[in-house]
Order: C-alpha cells, then sequence, then structure tokens
C-alpha cells in the first residue's frame, strides 16, 4: 500500500486535477487496482466531484470531426428521420432501473448507403433487416453522445420538435457522463429517477404519436434474431 512520497504527491494532484484512476495509474506507472484503494483510504479524494470541477474548467473534450455540410444535412435528416432513445428500463424483475440513452435512425434498404456513410463519419452501428427491407444506424455509449453526438447537434441545430427532446437528451447525457467519471464506471445508482421518469414521460405526451409512428414499427422490426448483414 505505500508508495514513494512523490509517487503518492503525483497521485494525489493528478486525482485531485480530475483525471480517472485509469489514467493516473498509467502516468505514474502505478496498478489501477491499487492506486483506487489508496485514495479510498488514504488520499480520501472525491473522484466524481473532481472530474465534474475538470470538466467545468476544461470543458467536456470533442472527438467530432466533420465538416459543417455533413453536419446540417444530418441535423435535417435526424429531424425528419431521427430517435433520440431516452429510456428507463428494468432489465431484470428485481433489479434496479437503468437509463438507456442513444440515438437511432431508420430507412428503407434501398438507402443503407445513407447510413453507411453515416456510420463512417460519426461511428456507432450499422445494419440491414433484410425480411422487412430496413436499414437501422444507432450510436450508443456515454462517451460516445457526449463527445460526438451533444456538440453535433450544439453546432448543428435541429428544427423540429427534436430539439426540445435534445435538451432533455443533451441533460441526461451530460449528468451521466460526469457522474460515470466520462463513462469509464460503468455501475453507477441513478439520482433523481422520479425526475427522469417525470421529464421523459413529459416527452412522450408531447410525442404521443410515438407510438405508431414509423421509427416505432421499424425498431419492433429489427429484433436480434433477425438482423442481417450486420457490419
Amino acid at each position: 500500500m505505500r508508495v514513494p512520497e512523490d509517487q503518492a504527491a503525483e497521485e494525489r494532484r493528478l486525482l485531485g486535477l480530475g483525471l480517472t484512476v485509469k489514467d493516473v495509474a498509467a502516468t505514474v506507472g502505478t496498478d489501477a487496482r491499487r492506486l483506487d484503494e489508496r485514495n479510498r483510504l488514504i488520499y480520501r479524494i472525491d473522484l466524481r466531484a473532481a472530474f465534474q470541477s475538470r470538466i467545468e474548467r476544461e470543458g467536456i473534450p470533442t472527438r467530432l470531426s466533420i465538416d459543417s455540410s455533413f453536419g446540417h444535412w444530418f441535423a435535417g435528416l435526424f429531424d425528419g428521420e431521427g430517435h433520440f432513445v431516452i429510456d428507463l428500463r428494468r432489465p431484470r424483475p428485481r433489479g434496479n432501473r437503468e437509463l438507456v440513452l442513444g440515438l437511432n435512425v431508420y430507412l428503407r434498404d434501398d438507402d443503407a448507403s445513407v447510413l453507411e456513410h453515416i456510420q463512417s463519419r460519426l461511428g456507432g452501428h450499422f445494419r440491414i433487416n433484410a425480411k422487412s427491407n430496413v436499414a437501422y444506424w444507432g450510436l450508443r455509449g456515454l462517451r460516445d453522445l457526449a463527445e460526438i453526438a451533444v456538440p453535433m447537434f450544439e453546432r448543428h441545430p435541429l428544427r423540429s420538435k427534436k430539439a426540445d427532446e435534445f435538451e432533455l437528451f443533451r441533460h441526461l447525457v451530460l449528468q451521466r457522463y460526469a457522474a460515470t467519471l466520462g463513462g469509464r464506471r460503468k455501475r453507477v445508482p441513478l439520482q433523481d429517477i422520479e425526475e427522469i421518469a417525470s421529464a421523459i414521460w413529459d416527452v412522450r405526451v408531447r410525442r404521443h404519436y410515438a407510438e405508431r409512428s414509423s421509427w416505432r414499427v421499424l425498431e419492433e422490426a429489427l429484433t436480434p434474431s433477425s438482423e442481417t448483414a450486420v457490419r
């Protein structure tokens, strides 16, 4: 558990600056699990508060690398064919509720090249369901959502009612990004669950047509057992 004083001082300094345990361990050349234990027992630095201060000080790092023509084109496409995934789900009957966040775009399979183009610029997942003639692109993961999707729509605003949904989406993504130290900590309990549930309900009320909308039909058609041409 004991380490040289200069190493301990550097570990304290870097953790206090908001770096993750994994990043600090790699920098000073130590074991991440042992560093995490040292912080819990000795340093007692609030990693979440330090990370939040770092975000406020430096901003969230952006990995978005697109030109403005693609950005405006994608925002227009998403206004018409896109969908924000904002949902509270309980994966097991007695398990805790989990917040599911993401982006989806569904098109007919004869426009699959459009989604392949999106994947080449933004990453994410692309697949085709040959039986239902549906092509799908989706983006998941807090790091990608915070560092790619959020700056995408901040720079290239939506014009439809989805602009209101984006505000909630952005709030929840950034909240969870901070709580999970940039998506690196997977099992972090949700805070303010009832407030989140209420906000999601408000979005669904405004989007009351969603249960019969095209994206719902297409989403149900893309069950894991029927997916083909996964890329």
